[in-house]
């Protein structure tokens, strides 16, 4: 799903039918793999949202990384998805009780209409030129949320609460990385990155710490920076895939796969920490969650593929 609405639209729709599928035995763990696959690494392969959209605009083509990256992202994937099978199996068996037959929610799809919104907010996103596109997707919003009935937001415990705290976060963040990633961009050369792997951990653990989307564009530009070409051009940015595309490929894989490490490395993250917290389900704290969950489980899977693929 992330591939197709992008990362942000993914988790918004589905996190609250997962905490209500969950609800009878919710724990902080099935926040934390939500964030890790649908927040992150689900939306790996299709620039429909950032951190890979804003590639597409400098000129990447819009099937290059589904066509580029789609092994290491299937094996990712099976790796994560067989961890959390084994981990709520022991949650499961864990419980203290069954669940009792009224405990099994039954749910159903309210408010279809919205799917033309999103999908219309997904063309303009991809073939409206700036200037034209912003407008044009706030009016999209703004019919989507006054054609939806007051009962469907209400019965999903909406709020416009998570949205407000997450954007007063990262207007904060993104207000200070920026001394960061132009020192980045500058000194490239400087900083040891002359391999495929050295970009894939590099770019994957300052997405983690500074959020994903600028920090693509930073190592993006440092990539084409070392051979000399210009990421403002497009014919510079064609010319260095053909050349360099597995640098790129080490980009886009670390800063998608890496945003999962933290709350802050994407910003669905925090959207979706903020709404299992007014929903009052188990939700790892911010450094439980590293320690915890992120570390743990997804270093090693990034040892593997790095082992696989960034030789």
């Amino acid at each position: 799903m992330g591939n197709l609405i992008g990362t942000v639209g993914a988790s918004m729709l589905l996190i609250r039918p997962w905490i209500a599928m969950n609800r009878s035995r919710v724990a902080p763990m099935h926040i934390a793999f939500f964030i890790f696959l649908v927040s992150n690494i689900g939306g790996a392969l299709l620039p429909v949202g950032p951190p890979l959209f804003l590639g597409f605009l400098k000129g990447v083509p819009f099937g290059w990384t589904l066509q580029n990256c789609w092994r290491q992202w299937l094996i990712t994937v099976a790796i994560v998805l067989a961890v959390f099978f084994v981990l709520d199996l022991i949650n499961l068996r864990a419980r203290k009780r069954a669940i009792h037959e009224s405990e099994i929610t039954q749910w159903r799809c309210d408010g279809a209409q919205n799917f033309a919104f999103l999908f219309a907010l997904l063309a303009v996103l991809i073939a409206v030129r700036p200037g034209w596109r912003e407008p044009l997707m706030a009016l999209i919003a703004l019919g989507s949320y006054f054609a939806t009935p007051q009962r469907i937001r209400e019965a999903n415990n909406f709020t416009l609460a998570p949205l407000k705290e997450v954007g007063w976060l990262f207007l904060g963040i993104f207000g200070t990385m920026i001394p960061v990633l132009e020192f980045m961009e500058r000194s490239a050369g400087k900083l040891g990155l002359d391999s495929d792997l050295t970009f894939f951990w590099a770019s994957g653990f300052l997405s983690a710490l500074l959020d994903n989307a600028p920090t693509y564009l930073a190592f993006f530009a440092a990539a084409l920076g070392l051979h000399g070409y210009d990421l403002n051009d497009s014919s510079h940015v064609v010319r260095f895939i053909s050349e360099n595309g597995r640098e790129l490929i080490a980009i886009s894989l670390g800063v998608t796969f890496f945003g999962a490490l933290t709350y802050i490395g994407n910003a669905p993250n925090l959207f979706v920490k903020t709404i299992a917290e007014y929903a009052r389900v188990p939700t790892p704290s911010f450094i439980g969650y590293i320690w915890k969950f992120a570390m743990p489980i997804l270093i090693p899977i990034f040892v593997v593929i790095s082992i696989l693929f960034f030789r």
